[in-house]
């Protein structure tokens, strides 16, 4: 085979390589934003709001702090299920609560 040969097969065998990596990285991702999201149960023991902001503390949850931007139909003494992300928020890591299952 040919110099140019060569450099030609090297080519194609590197852009379809990559475009089978760039399309395999698509396959095995889904969907991530559906994959994120967790449960968290627990009594709700006290609900603050502040403007669009909400904070639900909830027991056995002591340390996470649970926050909310939508306007969740909770209440005190209530067994709840909350479906939400994990968050980093200056330096700390909350809750953040979707909705309520």
């Amino acid at each position: 085979m040919n110099r140019k040969g060569l450099l030609l097969l090297a080519l194609v065998s590197a852009v379809l390589g990559l475009g089978g990596l760039f399309l395999a990285s698509i396959w095995l991702d889904g969907h991530p934003e559906e994959t994120a999201l967790l449960t968290l149960t627990g009594e709700v023991k006290g609900i603050n709001s502040k403007g669009k902001t909400t904070f639900i503390k909830i027991i056995p949850s002591s340390e996470l702090l649970v926050v909310s931007f939508k306007n969740l139909d909770v209440q005190k003494g209530e067994i709840v299920t909350l479906a939400g992300r994990l968050q980093e928020y200056q330096g700390r890591v909350e809750f953040v609560a979707e909705k309520v299952k």
